[in-house]
């Protein structure tokens, strides 16, 4: 008995807390609401996150390559070692380039962070312009510095 009280008494400040803090309330139902559209239409369109082992395994086994969409200047101040800087304007324009190498082993596409639009955004691109397998590496360069990776400067 005491247990259905206290969740009706839950539910109750629940209500109480959405009701006195309605902005607040909207944009958690709302960023919780993106992220769920994104990885919705992230299996839909068949791009696959990994992480940075998952990433390691692939460059070695599969010859995948890393393609960083950051802008040059981030990609200068540090970068996975062995990845390649493409330009998102570049990918958009479908110049590839610096990536040809990769359309049937597949690339690996470094954003700023998790749930990066561009980065997601150029992962559809090259899928839909014949690159095999395309994935996207989870929480971009940020979790990969987070995670205390190994960072190359320069070009």
């Amino acid at each position: 008995m005491n247990e259905s009280v206290d969740a009706l008494s839950f539910g109750a400040e629940l209500v109480t807390f959405a009701t006195n803090h309605f902005i607040m309330t909207m944009i958690w139902i709302l960023g919780f609401g993106y992220l769920i559209w994104l990885q919705i239409n992230i299996m839909i369109d068949g791009i696959k996150s990994v992480d940075h082992n998952k990433m390691a395994y692939l460059m070695n086994s599969q010859g995948v390559g890393i393609v960083d969409i950051r802008s040059g200047e981030e990609y200068r101040k540090g970068h996975i070692p062995g990845s390649v800087s493409v330009e998102v304007s570049e990918i958009q324009k479908q110049n590839f380039s610096l990536i040809e190498k990769y359309r049937n082993s597949g690339v690996v596409i470094v954003g700023k962070t998790y749930g990066d639009s561009e980065a997601y955004n150029c992962a559809k691109v090259l899928k839909k312009n014949g690159f095999k397998n395309t994935f996207l590496l989870d929480g971009g360069i940020l979790d990969w510095n987070g995670s205390g990776l190994p960072t190359a400067t320069g070009k």
